[in-house]
């Protein structure tokens, strides 16, 4: 699982609570058993976690014996997102884009390195919205990441691909670094970004 690699330090106890939290999510729910193989600890050792994330409310224990994690998450995250600034900034300019384009309009802003969308309207002939708020992406494999790299300086895009790298998620995605920076000199150039 991962870890504070990037320091080399970390508290390991947080860690596995985090390693926990991400498990359940990414499998809807485990058992105690089956996190304990995936983590390499104890049975009563990720009891133990569980127990704890139980009694604080961010895990929830299902008859089947599966535990998955709880509505407070998105209490929680709700919470984050009314506190940042730009979605407090872009509210209403993003619904009045929606409203005059008639299409759908995505607020995203970056965060560690990834593009995170914050919020979704829907104009008139916007078709079905495919997506999920809060849903991390790539910088590089969506137009919006993709405009906001062009507007950073390079030294900031040379971290963030050292971080990440330039994995690809289909034929079309730029996946050396070159390419990358003629893409988003273009992308500076004319204003836009497209998805292809």
């Amino acid at each position: 699982m991962d870890t504070n690699t990037e320091t080399g330090r970390g508290i390991k106890s947080a860690d596995r609570v985090f390693d926990i939290i991400k498990l359940l999510f990414e499998n809807d729910g485990m058992t105690t058993s089956e996190l304990a193989a995936e983590l390499g600890l104890a049975v009563s050792t990720v009891h133990e976690y569980l127990k704890t994330c139980e009694q604080r409310e961010y895990v929830i224990k299902n008859s089947d014996g599966t535990y998955t994690p709880s509505l407070k998450f998105l209490d929680v995250g709700e919470m984050v997102r009314q506190l940042n600034p730009v979605y407090k900034i872009a509210k209403q300019p993003l619904t009045r884009i929606a409203d005059k384009t008639g299409e759908v309009a995505w607020l995203y802003t970056e965060e560690h390195g990834y593009a995170v969308p914050l919020d979704v309207e829907k104009g008139q002939q916007g078709v079905q919205v495919v997506g999920r708020i809060g849903n991390r992406k790539p910088m590089h494999h969506i137009s919006a990441g993709k405009a906001m790299l062009a507007e950073m300086p390079r030294e900031k895009v040379e971290s963030i691909l050292d971080r990440h790298g330039l994995r690809g998620s289909t034929k079309n995605t730029l996946t050396d670094r070159e390419s990358l920076f003629e893409r988003l000199e273009t992308i500076r150039e004319r204003g836009y970004a497209l998805n292809d």
